[in-house]
């Protein structure tokens, strides 16, 4: 299985790398797509009843990032308002308790956000490919430290009611290799010559580690949250169309929770140190 996952990373790394760094149709295409992905496998999760409802939270999901860069950032809220309504309306006769109802909703807005952010950090006041390429590097790291710490060390579970697999070892490991990939970013950045240090690079440095370290718990509550919504509905994975990872879903649920919470340091925080190049 971990063969079968690490080349299915090696073959949808790259493309998704060079989709982020040239932007432009590439990079909108890219998340359309996922957007789609991400609509049809929560559909498939609430129902499998009816062939419209998915078809809907396709549609609706995979808009999201084209109302968001083509009609305004603002009329893309207005646009998760009513996706994150309309979800929860046609999927009302499947989704049967309270609670399940909250959870689909929260991981539909997430979705949502996740891609509305995506788009503006993208494009949104002259950010660019960087800020994109670095929330990619650090999920990454934190999967891969977790996946490793948690099968080398174990030890206590971090939800056994919710992942067996997942432990406080594991979560650590994520943190831990989630603040060397922030380190290793602002290096790489210094000596590439994309960015130059000035008075306040220690600054920008310490700072992207605490946040790159910050991330890897966001990152694991999406992931947590995702996995809480398949225990209740009694799936494995949210869909089967990467081979040895799962759907789309199970892949980018860590960027639900990660993407927007970068998305709002970047707006908040301009001139400071995560003012990313």
């Amino acid at each position: 299985m971990l063969g079968l996952r690490i080349l299915s990373s090696v073959i949808i790394v790259p493309p998704v790398i060079a989709a982020i760094w040239y932007g432009g149709f590439s990079y909108m295409a890219m998340i359309v797509l996922v957007g789609g992905a991400i609509g049809w496998e929560l559909a498939r999760l609430a129902t499998t009843r009816s062939g419209l409802v998915p078809i809907l939270s396709v549609f609706c999901m995979a808009c999201t990032p084209v109302v968001a860069e083509y009609i305004g950032v603002i009329h893309g809220f207005i646009w998760i308002l009513l996706g994150v309504v309309g979800f929860a309306v046609i999927t009302r006769a499947h989704v049967q308790t309270t609670s399940e109802r909250i959870g689909f909703a929260l991981i539909c807005a997430l979705g949502h956000l996740a891609l509305l952010s995506l788009v503006w950090l993208r494009f949104g006041d002259a950010r660019g490919a960087g800020v994109i390429l670095y929330v990619v590097m650090v999920i990454a790291a934190t999967d891969i430290g977790g996946y490793f710490a948690g099968k080398g060390i174990g030890g206590p579970k971090l939800a056994p009611r919710i992942s067996p697999n997942k432990t406080w070892a594991g979560l650590i490991g994520g943190m831990v290799l989630a603040g060397i990939a922030g380190f290793g970013f602002v290096k790489f950045l210094s000596l590439a010559g994309g960015w130059h240090p000035d008075e306040k690079a220690t600054a920008f440095l310490v700072a992207t580690i605490i946040l790159s370290v910050v991330l890897a718990p966001v990152a694991q509550m999406g992931d947590l949250l995702e996995s809480w919504i398949k225990r209740k509905r009694g799936a494995k994975d949210s869909g089967n169309l990467i081979p040895g990872h799962g759907g789309i879903l199970d892949r980018v649920d860590g960027y639900l929770t990660a993407v927007p919470l970068v998305a709002l340091i970047t707006l908040l925080d301009k001139g400071g140190p995560f003012a990313w190049p």
